[in-house]
């Protein structure tokens, strides 16, 4: 056994500030019948002897925290009452990701969070803080790198260039959590101003008797801000984005103030997924992510390859990276006598919906737009719908407003299901479903309406 090593000290003293800001509130309200009753001076010294207690038992926690490392593999052990050690082996590591926030590069440490294919655990199985030089050396040792440098032997990068991170904050949903932000703020600024200064801010700022050009006007001024967030808020996200190749292993780093390292063995990516908004697909633009486990399992955060590029630029990333996931095989689109049953549940729905509101208001037939509204997404869903497999690959196509392009590989696809109902099976129809060993436990691909033939001619056998 290698020499026993443990987490740097800042995580016992981050992990002790974690817990008082998060239960400050908690401790307020149980000193503050102490604070009456005995004054400040023994409140406080009970509140010192509550940090106290817990700041012995998060020492404990971290000093009985600790990992080495054997010739194939790494140990890791936690746990004062019920204990838990793990021995991962180095060839059954799946995904290594060192990041680092602002306040982490100011102490000049980096945290590491290693997974393996396992789907049972929903946090990553290791998580490390260490010094920046030590968390390099042990980067490069899971990975079996030979060298201490890791921006050596890079080939095929992509670069994402600030016109890049400007477009795709202007095709993607960002925009709409901006606005959700901007409205917030605005809300609770105008009900504080209004409480304590008897002042209304929307008025004060907009100062017009005319309802309608008020409402246009600041939903015009909210989609500005709503922009500008956007913009600001994937500009420090996506800072000096890079994907590369490094001794054959795929790399992704970006992020200006929380630093993003992200290091996968290519064999052991399950799938890509292409996905495109409704304004993405009518600029030909899309975001490729990648389905490896322990990459994008955190709050927040997506699997990106690349967040945005050109049909060619796409194709010219998965051949130069990951060439294994060049789809070559035949494409299978739905019937043309398929189209109706991509509509009928939500026309169906629309109509209920219709119904109930030409009852109940008086302005309820505006919602009769519903139903061109309906039929866009039916259509677009006919349109996006595809399924195709070659000796190594299965590609399914699937949604309307949010298509999503899917090459899994054969080897991680656990199950393969086709369903059909009795009017499906009067016109041939069938859908199907892939159910995939990724990031998440049951996740699943499903594609509607494709011919029973299409079934006749997959290699079945492949996923029994």
């Amino acid at each position: 056994m290698n020499k026993v090593e443990r987490n740097h000290i800042i995580k016992l003293i981050s992990s002790i500030a974690k817990f008082i800001i998060k239960n400050f509130l908690f401790i307020i309200i149980i000193l503050k019948p102490l604070y009456t009753e005995f004054g400040i001076y023994k409140s406080l010294l009970f509140g010192s002897i509550i940090i106290l207690v817990v700041s012995i038992m998060y020492f404990i926690d971290w000093h009985n925290t600790i990992f080495y490392f054997e010739e194939n593999s790494i140990s890791y052990k936690k746990g004062t009452i019920n204990v838990k050690k793990r021995e991962i082996p180095f060839n059954k590591i799946n995904t290594v990701d060192i990041s680092q926030s602002m306040i982490q590069k100011l102490l000049d440490v980096y945290q590491i969070k290693i997974d393996t294919g396992s789907v049972i655990e929903e946090k990553s199985e290791i998580v490390l803080l260490l010094e920046s030089s030590r968390a390099s050396e042990i980067r490069n040792l899971l990975l079996e790198k030979n060298t201490d440098n890791i921006d050596e032997d890079t080939t095929n990068e992509y670069t994402l260039s600030s016109k890049d991170l400007l477009i795709y904050t202007l095709t993607s949903n960002v925009i709409l959590s901006g606005m959700g932000i901007i409205f917030v703020i605005i809300n609770f600024i105008d009900d504080y101003i209004n409480e304590f200064l008897n002042i209304n801010l929307i008025d004060r700022i907009i100062p017009s008797d005319n309802a309608v050009f008020k409402m246009v006007l600041i939903f015009i001024l909210f989609v500005i801000f709503s922009i500008f967030i956007a913009i600001i808020r994937n500009y420090i996200k996506y800072d000096g984005f890079r994907v590369y190749i490094e001794n054959d292993k795929l790399n992704i780093k970006y992020g200006m103030c929380n630093k993003k390292n992200y290091s996968f063995q290519r064999k052991k990516i399950k799938g890509i997924h292409i996905k495109q908004n409704f304004i993405m697909q009518k600029l030909n633009l899309r975001t490729i992510e990648v389905e490896s486990i322990g990459y994008g399992d955190e709050e927040g955060e997506k699997a990106i390859l690349y967040p945005i590029c050109t049909e060619k630029l796409q194709k010219n990333i998965i051949e130069d990276l990951m060439p294994e996931f060049s789809f070559k095989g035949t494409i299978n689109k739905p019937p043309k006598n398929s189209i109706f049953r991509f509509m009928i549940k939500k026309l169906i729905f629309a109509f209920i919906i219709i119904c109930f509101l030409v009852y109940k208001f008086s302005y309820g037939y505006l919602s009769i737009l519903l139903i061109p509204f309906v039929l866009v997404v039916g259509f677009l869903e006919y349109k996006n719908t595809a399924m195709g497999m070659s000796e190594n690959l299965v590609y399914m196509c699937c949604n309307g407003f949010n298509r999503n392009q899917s090459i899994i590989k054969m080897s991680a696809v656990q199950s393969f299901e086709v369903s059909e109902t009795y009017f499906q099976k009067l016109k041939g129809l069938s859908n199907y479903k892939i159910n995939i060993f990724g990031n998440q436990f049951g996740n699943s691909i499903k594609v509607c309406n494709l011919s029973y033939r299409f079934y006749e001619k997959l290699a079945v056998d492949k996923f029994m």
